[in-house]
This record gives C-alpha cells, structure tokens and sequence, in this order.
C-alpha cells in the first residue's frame, strides 16, 4: 500500500510540475508577444476660404508582432455642406462615405494617414480619427480642427469694392495730373 501511495504522490508531483511549467511557458511567451502601436500628428490649423488643407498623422506598430489597424473617421458636429474631405491610411483612402479604413502592418512599421479638406465657406470643422488595434484590442484617438475664414479679398463684396478703390484712385490721379498740366 506504501508503494502505492509513492506512485500517486510521484506521479501527481510530476504532474504538478509539468502543469506549473506549461503555465509559466504560456505566460513567458505572451509577454514575449506584444501587440501595441503609438498614434501621434498635428490637429490644429486655420485657413482661408478655397485654400486646401492637409493634416498628418503616423500610425507605428510597436509591438512585436504584425496586426491589422481599423481608422475610422467620425465628424462631429457635421462639416459645412459643401466642404470637401478625404483621409487616407497606408495606401487606402476614403470619402464622405467611407467611415473605415482597414492596414496591416509589421513590427516597427509605420502608416500615414492623411486628412485633406477643402473649406468652400467660412466656418469650422471637426473631424475625429480613431485607431483600433485589431489583436491588441486597444484603441486611440486625435481630434482635428479647422477654422476657414473668409478674406475680403475673395469674397465677391470685398472684391468690388478694391475694384471701387483701384478705379477712383486712378481717377483721382490722373484728375491731379490733368490740373497740374493746365495750371502751367
């Protein structure tokens, strides 16, 4: 009987052993497996009215294996209607009615994505760019901002009126030019 207990007492101690081994294995080489990216770029800007923007932003796979990125694309609140956007990630781009955008990338690989817009009227818009991990399951986000203004210059009032200002000041010159002549 003595015998018989050794044999389970050894048998389950090798089996303790082998099972705490496996364990500490998995967890060796989930660590040694990382899924993790950074997400950075500039997210502010102003311009005038009919004046194309672009704002950057870099996607880096930083951890140790490759993994699938979703970019999403959300305005809040809406844009002016007639403004025009696209984003771009790695090779894909999108427009108004694409909202994401799916890249694979390796380790230590980066991916631009791009926000081009074009204000067609003076206001502001907001976009916001999220970045999800597929493995990793971890997400990030940056907000973009836009200011478009309207210049005097290339609204249709103030044009009129530098054309008002341009055409009296010639007349105003060549009157004092006329009278100059007469005078002598």
């Amino acid at each position: 009987m003595n015998r018989n207990k050794n044999f389970w007492l050894t048998l389950g101690a090798l089996l303790g052993v082998l099972l705490l081994n496996l364990f500490v294995g998995q967890r060796a080489q989930a660590e040694l497996y990382s899924f993790d990216f950074t997400y950075s770029g500039d997210s502010l800007n102003a311009c005038r009215v009919g004046e194309q923007v672009q704002f950057v932003s870099k996607i880096t796979n930083t951890g140790t294996q490759a993994d699938s990125f979703y970019v999403s694309l959300y305005e809040y609140p809406a844009t002016p209607a007639d403004w025009w956007r696209e984003y771009c990630a790695g090779p894909f781009c999108g427009d108004s009615t694409t909202t994401l955008i799916a890249i694979n990338l390796n380790p230590a690989e980066e991916a631009l994505v791009l926000l081009d817009a074009l204000p067609r009227s003076a206001g502001q818009g907001e976009w916001k760019i999220t970045v999800q991990s597929k493995n990793g399951g971890v997400s990030k986000l940056l907000n973009f901002y836009l200011t478009a203004r309207q210049t005097p210059v290339t609204s249709p009032g103030g044009l009129i009126v530098l054309i008002l200002f341009i055409i009296t000041s010639s007349i105003y010159l060549a009157y004092r030019k006329i009278s100059r002549v007469r005078q002598t």
